[in-house]
């Protein structure tokens, strides 16, 4: 957990640590233009859930970019044995114009890659079962 905090860090991220009520941690973290967010939740040696959300669009080309990284950092995290889930990663990222809404299974996690073409946003939520 100590390196992706150092890496939001690294990307000037404005980090906020909360516990919710009932005793699980969340870290808030958003870039300083505000167009990549990240939220982890859980303990940090066992997080329960990774959510990216950022803009993937022509007209922001950094941030397109860093979300791209962003997206691949919290899918090895949560899935660090998947030998080619990055490679899966990246075919949906440059497809995502046709499949805009994709759902997986594995490892115990789900996967949920999501954009959005009126706003350019993209949402990667990686949730535990």
């Amino acid at each position: 957990m100590a390196s992706i905090l150092d890496r939001m860090r690294a990307d000037k991220m404005e980090i906020v640590a909360l516990t919710t009520s009932d005793g699980v941690p969340r870290y808030y973290a958003v870039t300083p233009d505000q167009l990549t967010a990240v939220e982890l939740m859980g303990e940090p040696a066992a997080l329960s859930r990774l959510t990216l959300v950022g803009v993937m669009s022509m007209g922001h080309m950094a941030a397109t970019s860093r979300n791209g990284a962003w997206a691949a950092l919290l899918l090895a995290l949560a899935l660090p044995s998947w030998k080619d889930g990055q490679k899966w990663l990246a075919g949906r990222m440059r497809s995502l114009k046709q499949a805009n809404d994709v759902r997986l299974k594995r490892d115990g996690w789900t996967i949920q890659l999501t954009y959005i073409p009126t706003t350019g946003m993209l949402t990667l939520d990686l949730v535990r079962a």
